[in-house]
């Protein structure tokens, strides 16, 4: 019965320690914790949102934190996009952000 408890507490932990890590695309540091939103149209496009937090990110606004990968990007805009802030050019948009609140 022991041997059973201790393979069951070695299972939690090491699945614990799989957890998926996600990473923002072209940031060059990762904020401390990232949640990626995947969306997907009725054509099946897809398209991806990030949000992250750190405690050194800028509250200044959207696309203050490039570091993190947040800032304003050319999308071809004859495919389907999400986007967190677009811009005053028609294909730039962010998708990402990253915040220390």
């Amino acid at each position: 019965m022991r041997k059973i408890q201790l393979i069951l507490i070695f299972l939690v932990i090491a699945l614990g320690k799989m957890q998926a890590q996600y990473t923002i695309p072209g940031a060059t540091q990762q904020p401390a914790w990232v949640f990626p939103i995947w969306f997907e149209n009725a054509f099946g496009e897809k398209d991806t949102v990030y949000i992250g937090y750190d405690a050194n990110a800028n509250l200044s606004g959207i696309g203050s934190d490039t570091i993190f990968g947040e800032k304003l990007i050319k999308i071809d805009t004859s495919k389907f996009n999400m986007e967190f802030c677009g811009s005053l050019f028609p294909d730039s948009v962010n998708k990402t952000m990253v915040t220390s609140n």
